[in-house]
């Protein structure tokens, strides 16, 4: 097929044909632009099938495109490279987490790091080493976790919106190991910072908030503070809050729990 007097690859023409479904057979897609060698393009509908397979909670079927795109993108031109590996590790590591494989979501964290560090980015390395502190809290590694997130202070001191997420998870992790007077002084800097939130780290507060009342014997402000949680939590479609379902906390294998 010619257009403007050149010929179409089969990819090319199943978009051209497809318009705005072409998402709909972005697996297809891939595979034509992969047999015509345009990794840029291949990249691209291989993230789209992975992320049409997570939408049908396929898991594995999202962990394979995630992993052919790893593959394809060492083919991209250098200065492209890097960032396009940071977003592709950054979506298989939330596919692992998701299905509780804790240690390969750190492997892939700890990979954008590096490819965050190759493109000299600070603001990509801050949100890499919250997505790799986010993986300890859940694997319960509390000790790794608080060292990570200590390090998004030194690289980011200009993300404020970065800052204040880290701070919310570790305040959690102090909760998790049953420090509530560490967990209480994070909180304080948090809500005087309230007009800097955002709503992911407003969901995070109000599970420090609603935990602290409930260790404290304050059910009913623990309890509005749980159904607070919940509403904000359905409408950031965030699957991981509240905590893996649970209304109340329970203390980690091993502890005692801090006491009311």
């Amino acid at each position: 097929m010619l257009v403007d007097g050149q010929r179409l690859n089969p990819g090319e023409r199943l978009l051209k044909h497809y318009g705005d479904l072409a998402p709909r057979i972005a697996g297809q897609l891939a595979m034509h632009f992969e047999r015509g060698r345009n990794w840029v393009r291949t990249v691209e509908f291989l993230m789209t099938a992975a992320a049409n397979a997570r939408n049908m909670y396929a898991n594995s079927e999202a962990e394979e495109h995630y992993t052919h795109a790893i593959e394809v993108s060492d083919r991209l031109a250098e200065g492209a490279r890097a960032e396009a590996q940071f977003r592709i590790y950054e979506k298989r590591a939330a596919v692992y987490l998701a299905t509780s494989r804790f240690d390969l979501s750190i492997a892939d964290g700890r990979e954008m790091i590096q490819r965050a560090r190759t493109a000299g980015s600070a603001e990509l390395e801050c949100a890499a080493l919250y997505t790799l502190g986010n993986t300890l809290f859940w694997a319960r590694r509390l000790d790794e976790m608080q060292s990570t997130l200590e390090d998004v202070f030194r690289v980011s001191a200009a993300n404020e919106a970065g800052r204040l997420r880290a701070l919310a998870l570790m305040a959690q992790g102090h909760l998790a190991s049953g420090d509530l007077s560490a967990a209480e002084d994070k909180l304080r800097t948090l809500i005087q910072c309230f007009s800097s939130l955002d709503k992911k780290t407003l969901l995070d507060i109000l599970d420090v908030r609603a935990r602290l009342s409930f260790f404290r014997s304050k059910y009913e402000d623990a309890e509005q503070m749980f159904r607070k949680q919940i509403e904000l939590a359905f409408e950031l479609s965030d699957a991981f809050e509240p905590r893996e379902g649970e209304l109340f906390p329970r203390p980690h294998a091993g502890e005692s729990g801090p006491s009311v």
